[in-house]
């Protein structure tokens, strides 16, 4: 690879009246840095911050280069790595990339190489990109979103490698192709409220980040439960007519309303940009009730809080806030949204079968027949008794035969098929527990794909590791064989270096993963060293002989000092103030 180029004086970034060697209003501050000397360079140079006390405009930085290059971007996230984010696009971009720090935490492994402070630079692969004739655009998220209100932004330098003929034929071989087009990115946090999209072009930075990769699927939370990010005639758009005591959803309901307004519907715009990419959009519904107080009036949407005689009830008599799939008419409801979805141009549906339970459990009527049949004592019953749990699981392959009517009746008025994929929790236990029969559902074509997830009630209540996800592939891979139901199993820790990725593929694909899944894949995608690997894992093929290095896609930078002060810890840090 060819020698860097090194960018470090941002002061000369345009317009020149957004930059302030001090804190002021409308204006980027402009810092003087200086680095040690780290494998080989030490550096000296002016850095950006800003925050949400003084919200500058964009600023444009001239790259002066043609041909093809490595783009490596330098911030300085200080002590507060988890509060930065950043906006980045060349100038013949159609939309922004969204940039947020890479560290790790205990639960995703511990990946220390990646932990920053304040004596630290931090630097991250972003992408490859011919610049003849392009410059790099610098921006805050939109001041009125969380991200911005919450969090601030730097950019400390730019690295640039050329690319040789060498190179770019390595960079190459990892293009998409239809043959590794083998990822589903699950996006359930619906649309990016914290980051405050107002026009059709800033809602494509939730989407755009998918394109040219390996990619294939992505299944997008447009509902919870009835309460939809979009206008719908079946259930309710998320707005303000109800108490938000939650800051995310009352920024998605102001978001929404003045979507609204200027006539954007939010489903319709993904279901064209993920077309425009070429991605199959499957709209999914996370079949949630409301969360524990003082949030419940954020989750109460219609049909729950007119009929609570459809919500879910304990072996002891509780009723609980779920609503239950026993009752025709919380299935109907369901099933209306998602042939709402289905009709607007969703390739397929999909329903949250890994959070959200449960969806059946002693209702009237469930018991009754139950009861009846095996003449069982409510209150002794052993509610892992596996009769009782297959009875449950009727009700669920109900809904999923339902589904599976209404789809096909919408393919054929439309003259296509609509997919249907579902994402289930990764062990027998668990599945058996919660009804879902997935032997069932791939015998009787209810499903084009399964994906499995590490959420296993009984066993771990919060995801961990993929072993479940492993030998759930492994499990369920004989009937699929003879199905034909793909199998794709969800990738996790969530945050976790490139060469973890690789690690993780290798044996998910070795237990007989079709393919991998992303679950909250709105923010793997804004760890862009990582994304730049995990994003082609498709790859299946280059496995064991990947051609890039992934130890130069992410680096730490030790600081000497920082606006004129030393950053040594002796010094500095927690013996200021």
């Amino acid at each position: 690879m060819s020698n860097p180029i090194y960018i470090t004086d941002l002061s000369v970034c345009e317009p020149g009246t957004a930059l302030s060697p001090e804190a002021r209003k409308g204006c980027w501050s402009v810092w003087d840095y200086e680095t040690h000397e780290h494998r080989g360079v030490q550096m000296s140079g002016k850095m950006l911050y800003a925050n949400a006390q003084v919200e500058p405009p964009p600023v444009t930085l001239k790259l002066g280069r043609s041909g093809w290059h490595a783009i490596y971007l330098g911030f300085y996230y200080s002590d507060f790595p988890n509060s930065h984010a950043v906006r980045v696009r060349l100038t013949g971009d159609r939309s922004f990339h969204r940039v947020q720090a890479e560290t790790t935490s205990a639960k995703d492994g511990n990946h220390t190489e990646q932990n920053i402070n304040y004596s630290l630079l931090a630097e991250t692969l972003w992408r490859t990109a011919d610049l003849t004739g392009q410059d790099l655009v610098i921006s805050r998220p939109n001041p009125k979103g969380l991200a911005a209100r919450q969090g601030y932004t730097s950019l400390a330098y730019v690295k640039l490698v050329p690319l040789s003929e060498a190179d770019l034929k390595d960079h190459r071989r990892l293009t998409s192709t239809p043959e590794t087009r083998r990822l589903i990115a699950v996006f359930d946090g619906a649309f990016g409220g914290g980051w405050w999209p107002e026009s059709k072009e800033e809602l494509y930075e939730d989407i755009d980040p998918l394109a040219d990769t390996d990619v294939d699927i992505l299944l997008c939370t447009m509902a919870r439960f009835d309460i939809t990010y979009y206008p719908s005639r079946i259930g309710e758009m998320r707005s303000l007519k109800r108490a938000f005591y939650h800051q995310e959803y009352t920024a998605q309901a102001q978001v929404l309303a003045q979507m609204q307004k200027k006539g954007l519907d939010m489903l319709r715009i993904y279901i064209d940009r993920a077309h425009t990419h070429g991605l199959r959009f499957y709209a999914t519904n996370r079949p949630a009730g409301p969360h524990p107080p003082p949030f419940h009036l954020t989750g109460e949407g219609p049909l729950y809080r007119k009929h609570p005689e459809f919500r879910c009830v304990t072996q002891s008599g509780q009723s609980v806030p779920h609503l239950s799939f026993a009752f025709p008419e919380v299935r109907r409801r369901l099933i209306d949204l998602l042939r709402e979805q289905a009709e607007a141009g969703a390739d397929g549906v999909s329903i949250m079968f890994n959070r959200s339970h449960p969806w059946v459990l002693f209702e009237e009527p469930v018991w009754t027949a139950f009861a009846e049949q095996h003449g069982a004592d409510r209150a002794k019953l052993d509610p892992m008794d596996e009769g009782w749990c297959r009875h449950k699981a009727g009700y669920l392959t109900a809904l999923a035969r339902e589904l599976r009517e209404a789809m096909d009746e919408v393919g054929r008025q439309q003259g296509r098929r609509i997919g249907i994929g579902h994402m289930v929790m990764g062990t027998d236990r668990s599945r058996l527990y919660f009804g879902i029969d997935t032997e069932t559902w791939m015998r009787e074509g209810l499903v084009d794909f399964l994906i499995v997830h590490p959420y296993n009630y009984h066993e771990r209540p919060f995801p961990g590791g993929d072993e479940s996800v492993e030998r759930a592939v492994r499990e369920l891979r004989p009937t699929a064989d003879e199905t034909g139901v793909k199998v794709y199993a969800d990738v996790y820790p969530r945050r976790i270096p490139g060469h973890v990725y690789l690690d993780r593929a290798r044996a998910l694909y070795g237990a007989g993963a079709d393919g991998l899944a992303y679950w909250d894949i709105e923010t793997r995608v804004n760890r862009k060293s990582e994304w730049f690997t995990s994003s082609r894992m498709g790859h299946v093929d280059m496995l064991d002989d990947w051609p890039l290095d992934l130890n130069s896609h992410f680096d730490r930078i030790p600081l000497k000092s920082v606006a004129g002060l030393v950053t040594d810890r002796a010094y500095s840090g927690h013996t200021n103030g």
